[in-house]
């Protein structure tokens, strides 16, 4: 009886693993980044557009936390998804998280509170944080430094 439980367990466990390389072998990958979070009310999808379409695509719990907090913190994504039975597009890794490279330092601007000492950009979660009556804006990290102001340690701008 053991040795049945044993090899239904080893079967169960190679048509999982290959359900899954099946699908990091279908993957598709895109850039992401936050103006792409949170644009409907389900916080574990991500809306963006794929081949001038919009599309959503489904964060798995495993990637939630860190890819939210990098793209919070104004950061893009290279994820690889794939399309589901159901149709559904869903994260199957992700690549790489970088700087925003849509920018440059040129026109990029940076906010900082009166309140404080480092500055930030637009994107990182202590920035949406600021009061608009003490939020400061900067045209270039050497005017926020030659204010006095610090890079902040979240958003590393």
């Amino acid at each position: 009886m053991n040795k049945k439980i044993i090899l239904i367990s080893i079967m169960i466990i190679v048509l999982c693993l290959s359900s899954v390389s099946a699908h990091t072998q279908n993957c598709k990958t895109t850039l992401i980044s936050y103006d792409d979070l949170f644009k409907n009310n389900d916080p574990y999808c991500i809306q963006t557009t794929i081949d001038s379409k919009p599309v959503d695509i489904y964060i798995p719990d495993k990637y939630y936390k860190n890819l939210t907090e990098q793209l919070n913190n104004g950061k893009t994504a290279n994820i690889s998804y794939y399309e589901n039975n159901d149709g559904n597009l869903i994260i199957c890794k992700i690549n790489s998280i970088h700087k925003d490279t849509t920018q440059t330092d040129n026109d990029q601007t940076y906010v900082a509170s009166a309140n404080s000492d480092k500055f930030h950009t637009p994107g990182c979660k202590w920035a949406k944080k600021i009061n608009e009556e003490n939020k400061i804006t900067f045209n270039s990290k050497q005017e926020a430094e030659s204010n006095g102001y610090k890079p902040c340690n979240v958003c590393h701008p």
